[in-house]
């Protein structure tokens, strides 16, 4: 058995012995992949590696093969964080602190991202990902990512010392209202006061601070929803996630790299109207879209939901 020439430790920690060359052997699966050309998936991956002629024993290839298809697919040293199914946001400051949100709490976590340099380079591949621009001559980008992850990243000097990135992670996961009384997040004659004004059809606004539950609450309340409705959803990130029969879903686009393209969802909520819906819910009100919102809900479009980002609805 042929063992593997040790670069790196790690993605970023140069010399080290004994560790694999996740970077190098992620190179020469790039150049590879590129040279055959078609679509880039796991599979491929996998059989580029084994083929490099870099990592023959069945252990190194165990070892190293989901780095380097998170190196190549995902988001690198990250994306063992964004797999955590407690994690919700991986805030990166520099290339040795990471943060992650867990159960609301941010804790620092040891992950090696290397230098300033591979930093700013997985940001810019991230938002690339995305389908979007992040250069000197556009340095912040939003992105949604391939798997529904939200992206936010800055490149210096608009972020002061090092490349800034906050990624959302998006969990797909309903609630029952029994669930959420079991929680505390309610308490349970107010469940039974919100089952009622949903299936009372009422115009629903679900207002709360970052990170509070508001599309939770919402995906839950739109399962108390009658089974016979059609729910058309409108969103940018696709985080609603009613158990309920029938739904569809528009999703906002941002405009590509040459700035063309790009649909907001003022655009979506009148689209949403063209489609027989029984119930319009935008996932988040934040801009000009409220106007169209409140157009549908004069218009006779009732049991219309949508949250806001607010402490109170004091004025």
């Amino acid at each position: 058995m042929t063992a593997v020439t040790a670069v790196t430790a790690g993605p970023g920690t140069p010399g080290a012995p004994g560790a694999l060359d996740v970077l190098g052997l992620a190179g020469l699966v790039r150049r590879r992949l590129a040279e055959e050309g078609g679509p880039v998936t796991a599979e491929r991956v996998a059989a580029a590696l084994r083929d490099s002629g870099r990592v023959l024993g069945s252990a190194a290839l165990a070892e190293v093969e989901p780095a380097v298809r998170a190196e190549i697919l995902g988001a690198g040293p990250l994306q063992q964080l964004l797999d955590d199914p407690e994690v919700t946001d991986v805030l990166v400051n520099g290339p040795g602190e990471v943060w992650a949100e867990r159960a609301g709490r941010l804790v620092r976590v040891p992950v090696d991202l290397g230098d300033a340099a591979r930093v700013r380079e997985l940001a810019v591949r991230l938002a690339a990902a995305g389908g979007q621009r992040l250069d000197d001559a556009r340095p912040a980008a939003d992105a949604r990512l391939p798997d529904g992850t939200r992206l936010h990243a800055v490149l210096p000097p608009v972020a002061d010392g090092c490349t800034l990135l906050s990624l959302r992670v998006v969990r797909h996961r309903a609630f029952t209202l029994g669930e959420l009384v079991g929680s505390g997040m309610l308490a349970p004659q107010v469940a039974d006061v919100l089952r009622r004004l949903v299936r009372a059809r009422a115009n629903l606004l679900v207002s709360g601070a970052t990170g509070t539950g508001k599309t939770t609450l919402l995906s839950t309340l739109l399962s108390c929803a009658d089974p016979g409705e059609r729910i058309v959803c409108v969103e940018e990130a696709g985080e609603l996630a009613p158990r309920h029969p029938h739904v569809v879903r528009l999703l906002a686009r941002r405009p590509n790299v040459e700035g063309a393209g790009g649909v907001d969802l003022a655009d979506l909520v009148r689209e949403s109207l063209r489609m027989r819906p029984d119930r319009v819910v935008l996932g988040e009100c934040r801009g000009a879209e409220v106007r169209e919102v409140l157009g549908a809900l004069n218009t006779g479009h009732d049991g219309g939901c949508t949250t806001v980002h607010a402490r109170n609805l004091g004025i």
